[in-house]
Formats: C-alpha cells, structure tokens, sequence
C-alpha cells in the first residue's frame, strides 16, 4: 500500500542517513533541542541512566543532584550523536568515558569533559583542548591513560619492592658489618691494652729494679760513712782525753806523772796520724742513672700498629697543591682509615715529562690523618703527576696535568728602572716598606709597615690611594708587613703584630679578617 511504501521510504533514508554519517570523514549533526528544560538549548551530552538527552546547564544540575550525580554522562561528540543514540548503535561504554562517580570537567574548559592524555604534557584533556593547544601532541584516551598508568605502576610497584629488598638487604650487611667492626675494634682494642699492660708491667718491675738498685747503693754507701763516723768520733774523744791529761799532769802532777803523760800523748799522737787517712770520706756522693738510648724512646713511641689490611675499595681524597715552581704537593687523605697509607706497591707517585721516562715522588705521612706527596723534577713544561693508591687513582685530582717552570733568576738583574717614594708619612711617602706586590691592572700595592698603612700606586710610581690606620680594629694595623692580591682582585694582607690576616677589597674597603696570636691551628705567633 501506499502507507507501506512510505513507511518503507522512510526506514531506507534512515538507513542510508546512519550509514552515511558512519562513512563520512565529517558528518553533521542535526541540532537537538533540549526537552528537560524549556530553556531551548541545545543538547550536548546523553545521561546513560535516565536515557535522556540533556544541554550543558541539564548536565550540571545533573551533578548537583544527589540522587543523578553518579549517573553516567556521556557526551556527544563526531561519532556519538543523538541521532545514532536514537539507533541504539552502542552496546558498551566508549573507552574514553569515565567510570561512574569518577566524571570530572576540564580545567580550561568547565563545560567539557575530559576524555584524553596528551603523554607530550602528561595532562589530561578535553576536546577542546586538542584544538586549542594540543593539535600536534601524542595522545591517547583518557581510560587507556589510566590502564596505562596502572599497569606502569604496578611495575614500578614491582621495581621498588625489588629495590627496597636489595636495600634492606644492603642495610642489613652494612648492620651486620657494623656490629661485627664494633666486635673486631674492641678485641683489637682488648689486645692493645693487654699489650700496653704487659709493657707498663715491665717498666714498672723495671723501675722496682733500678729504685732497689738506688736504694742498695744508698745502704752500702751509708755503712761505710757511718762506720767512718765512729771511728772519727772514738779518735776525738781519745784526743780529748789525752789533752786533758796532759794538761793536768803539767798544772800540777808530779815529774812521773808528766813523763807518763808525754809518752802516752806521743804514743796517741802516732795513732792520730794514722787516723788522717779517715779525715776525707771513704765513699763519694757519685750515684748515676744512664737512661736508655733515643732509639727506645723512638720505638715505644711508635710501637705497633693498627692497618686495616684487605680495603674493599680505595676511596682516599687527594688535593693537589700548586705553588712552588719545582716542588709541589699532593695532600691526601684515607676515608677508609685516616692514618694508615703505606708505601711500596700500595702507593705510587709518578711524575711523566712528555716523551721521556716518568720519575717517582715521596708520599709522607704527616701524622694529621692526612698524607703529602712531594717531588722535583729536573724538566720544565707540561707534565702529568698521578698518585695510584693500592691500584686506583686518588680521587680529587689524580691524575692531573701541570706546568712546570723554573723560579726567577736575579743575578741578572740590571739597574734600577724606577724608583718611587721616600721617607715621610704623608701621601706617597713611606716608612719601613716592607710587602710589595702588583694587581691586575698593574698598580703596586705596598705595605707601608711603619706607618701602619696599605699605599697603591700606578705602575709609573704615582699615588693612587691609601687605607688602614694604627690600631687593632679591623682595617686598622700594626706593622703590616705581607702584602698579595688574589684571583679576586681582593688584597690580602698580614696583619703583624696584630697576629691575624686581613682582606680588602682592591678599593681599600674592609672585607674580613681571620686569626688571632697563639700557636694552635688558626692562630699566629
């Protein structure tokens, strides 16, 4: 019938109409007006829940609800239109549409949901955004973004388990290797002092033996002087008595009485003179100690040691030090252990001249916990000094390349080309210059010692400016007497006889000081 026919018509142009805007590289929609509100806007986005089409206000009102804020909301776009949602052509969710309770706007555009990543900026977009700023970046559906991220996380996740382990695992060595140091230091520490003990143990039974020694010369030489004593005492008593008797046999004795006094006065006298051979002491006050030779003092005091034998790795720090023309320096010093660097294969220092044999240096031990590498060589210009400890290369600096050249030579030195100044204190004068030296742009910086200044002059002798006074506050002086300029253009001078240094800027301005009189490290004396 003509109905049928029509129906028929009708069914075909549909058809043909969603075919068509499958096919189509830019299909058109028609425009759809909202029927939720009599706003007459168009419609923009499908509630999947409600099975309506809504306009962008619909939609927020949509969110604002509590019952509908969860609803699933999916926006029209080239490929899903209202006439294709009439079709019912979708079975499932497109990829890019957000899991309920999970829809949110984009940032730069409120009204657009987000449904893609651009992995250039690692942000989430809409499609607005694609136009606006994103036409030529990488991107990829939001929810592929997610599953993306996920799955990378769970890597990642897997890495830091994985990493964490080996860490703990690492921890705990370096735990066990602690508790098992602590346990090695303090039998080490138990031998020492054993050792220390069985020494002091010595000394001392030593020091009894020597005391007793003293002590048993002391006796033997007291007897005999005591002994000396009485004898010297019953000679003095029997001269006395024989004095007396003598005295009173010629006051008043009788002639046989005299007689028998004298015989027996000369009869003492005879023993008295045998006596003088006791007059001086039998023994002398010479009582010495010879201690022992320098070379035990030497030993004691270096006596044992302590090596940490086995390093598992070299991680000693060296610096060189470039100053002197011929002989420079290289400090060094062992994180692993501070004090013990030995020679021999361990460490080697070599010095390599291009196209000649290469010499070695000498590595001291400065007792500091650090260590200095000294050398000379006998050949100016480039060379290349390297410092191998225990295999490896000194970190910090090993090897390096340095210029060597000869020191200044004077004797032939020719007359004066210059000469500037004279004795005064007022501008340009000095008193006692003592440090000279030049900035660079060639002005001559003096120490004006005994006027307690610092004088700048051009290089043709003419003065320029002048700063310090006497005293002790900074920027003044007493007796400068050093004077240099660093890679700063700063001057640096030595404060004498305030025992300090002091720094100024090439304008004479006061920039620090540093030191003070005494003999410890920082001080001056």
């Amino acid at each position: 019938s003509m109905a049928s026919c029509l129906s028929s018509l009708y069914s075909l142009e549909q058809e043909e109409l969603f075919i068509n805007d499958l096919l189509s590289d830019k299909p058109e929609s028609p425009r759809f007006i909202c029927r939720v509100c009599d706003e007459g806007a168009v419609v923009t986005s499908r509630c999947r829940e409600c099975c309506e089409n809504l306009c962008d206000n619909c939609v927020r009102a949509h969110h604002r609800v509590r019952l509908t804020k969860d609803h699933l909301i999916q926006r029209f776009d080239d490929n899903n239109s209202p006439s294709n949602m009439m079709v019912d052509n979708f079975t499932k969710p497109s990829s890019s549409i957000s899991p309920p309770g999970n829809n949110f706007f984009c940032d730069l555009h409120i009204t657009e949901i987000v449904r893609l990543y651009c992995e250039t900026c690692n942000v989430a977009i809409c499609g607005e955004c694609v136009t606006n700023e994103h036409s030529s970046h990488g991107l990829i559906y939001f929810q592929d973004a997610i599953e993306k991220a996920r799955k990378s996380s769970l890597k990642l996740m897997a890495e830091i388990r994985s990493t964490a382990t080996a860490t703990k695992d690492n921890l705990d060595s370096t735990n066990r290797m602690i508790e098992v140091i602590d346990l090695r230091a303090n039998y080490v520490s138990r031998e020492i002092r054993n050792m220390m003990r069985k020494f002091h143990q010595a000394l001392e039974e030593r020091e009894r033996e020597l005391l007793t020694q003293v002590e048993r010369i002391r006796v033997t030489k007291g007897k005999v002087l005591t002994q000396q004593g009485e004898e010297l005492r019953l000679a003095l008593s029997r001269c006395g008595r024989t004095h007396d008797f003598l005295n009173d046999a010629l006051e008043g004795g009788s002639s046989y009485d005299l007689l028998q006094a004298r015989n027996q006065a000369v009869s003492d006298l005879k023993v008295f003179k045998q006596l003088k051979t006791l007059v001086q002491p039998l023994e002398f006050d010479k009582i010495f100690f010879f201690p022992p030779d320098q070379m035990l003092f030497n030993a004691v005091a270096t006596m044992g040691n302590v090596s940490n034998s086995n390093f598992p790795s070299n991680i000693s720090i060296g610096e060189a030090i470039m100053s002197a023309p011929f002989s420079q320096g290289f400090s060094i010093q062992n994180k692993t252990l501070c004090d013990n660097i030995v020679g021999g294969q361990d460490s080697m220092v070599t010095i390599s001249p291009p196209n000649s044999c290469c010499s070695f240096g000498d590595l001291e031990n400065r007792r500091d916990g650090t260590h200095g590498v000294t050398y000379r060589s006998r050949m100016e210009g480039p060379q290349r000094l390297q410092v191998i400890q225990r295999g490896r290369n000194v970190q910090g600096g090993s090897p390096m390349n340095i210029n060597l050249r000869s020191g200044r030579n004077y004797t032939e030195a020719g007359p004066a080309r210059m000469v500037f100044g004279k004795e005064g204190d007022g501008d340009g004068e000095l008193c006692r210059p003592w440090g000279v030296c030049c900035d660079s742009n060639n002005n001559i910086i003096v120490a004006d010692r005994s006027n307690n200044r610092i004088q700048i002059f051009s290089c043709t002798g003419e003065f320029i400016r002048k700063f310090g006074s006497h005293g002790t506050e900074s920027g003044e002086f007493d007796r400068p007497a050093g004077v240099a300029v660093d890679p700063s253009n700063r001057i640096v001078v030595a404060d004498k006889d305030n025992h300090r240094i002091q720094v100024f800027t090439i304008e004479g301005e006061f920039v620090y000081k540093f030191g003070e009189k005494g003999c410890k490290n920082g001080q001056f004396n």
